[in-house]
């Protein structure tokens, strides 16, 4: 019997919550919401998966709503497990201080003092590194004499340029939660290292055959159905004529841009393409409140 966690996401309007989410974990194109930004969220969006047998909802809460979280409905931060605080990078200090000052209040009505709490500075493609390095370090100065404990501050991005590095670290924060220890297998060191190959050695908008996989990791016509299922689940490919050929996806083409150096040895970034594989939405679909 695997674990159940809830994460809240909040932050004030516009900080880019849900666009986060439909990315990571819905596996959209991010550079089809980059173009097309998604309509506001309405109230109080739970949205559950499964994940290494365990189950996580999310619950994002809308930023035009704030006001009812922190008031009449802060109850939904009971049995809590993890909050995301996302603010867009432009926020000024002052005003992310006083937004966390209302967590604070909250979760000290409800006695979570073992939550962890993190902290996103989101958006970080519309300013240069250098000013986003200075708001990062002048919150985290400004934390320290914060009357609540924080796990970490993060710069953050659906932008290609950061999409990986965002990516692995909002699953890190999740395998922590869960406390998972993955070791990997022979098995599946293979098989995470052929998915990989098969995004990085490929071009959009080229189309690719099936054959030429198989031939090329010399594979079964099973096997390589079987990748091309996963990464298509992933987002990451589409298929065509019955999984006779393929073609990588933008939302794979962010993926590998910034990948570390090509490098398909490094174990922690192993272990994040392996947890990636295992999450699957609840067939009950999500609700809203």
């Amino acid at each position: 019997m695997g674990l159940y966690k809830k994460i809240i996401l909040v932050g004030p309007p516009n900080s880019g919550k849900t666009s986060m989410k439909k990315v990571f974990f819905d596996n959209l194109d991010p550079s089809n919401i980059l173009k097309n930004p998604l309509t506001p969220t309405m109230g109080c969006e739970i949205h559950t998966f499964n994940i290494m047998k365990n189950k996580i909802s999310f619950f994002d809460l809308a930023g035009q709503e704030n006001k009812r979280w922190m008031t009449e409905d802060k109850n939904i931060f009971k049995k809590s497990n993890l909050i995301i605080c996302i603010f867009e990078i432009q926020k000024s200090l002052e005003e992310i201080i006083q937004f966390l000052e209302g967590i604070r209040q909250i979760l000290k009505k409800y006695h979570l003092k073992e939550i962890s709490i993190y902290i996103f500075l989101n958006k970080i493609d519309l300013r240069s590194k250098s000013y986003s390095d200075l708001k990062k370090n002048s919150l985290i100065k400004n934390l320290k004499q914060f009357p609540l404990k924080f796990s970490d501050v993060e710069l953050t991005s659906i932008e290609a340029e950061y999409f990986y590095k965002t990516y692995k670290k909002i699953i890190e924060i999740i395998n922590n939660l869960l406390n998972e220890k993955k070791i990997l297998d022979k098995f599946e060191i293979v098989n995470i290292k052929t998915c990989l190959s098969i995004i990085l050695d490929s071009e959009v908008p080229k189309t690719y055959k099936k054959d030429s996989i198989a031939k090329k990791f010399k594979l079964t016509n099973e096997e390589v159905v079987h990748y091309l299922k996963m990464l298509e689940q992933l987002g990451f490919l589409k298929t065509s004529d019955n999984f006779q050929t393929f073609k990588i996806t933008n939302r794979a083409n962010y993926f590998r841009k910034p990948f570390p150096i090509r490098d398909l040895n490094t174990n922690k970034d192993l272990i994040f393409f392996n947890t990636i594989t295992t999450i699957f939405p609840e067939k009950i679909g999500n609700l809203q409140i």
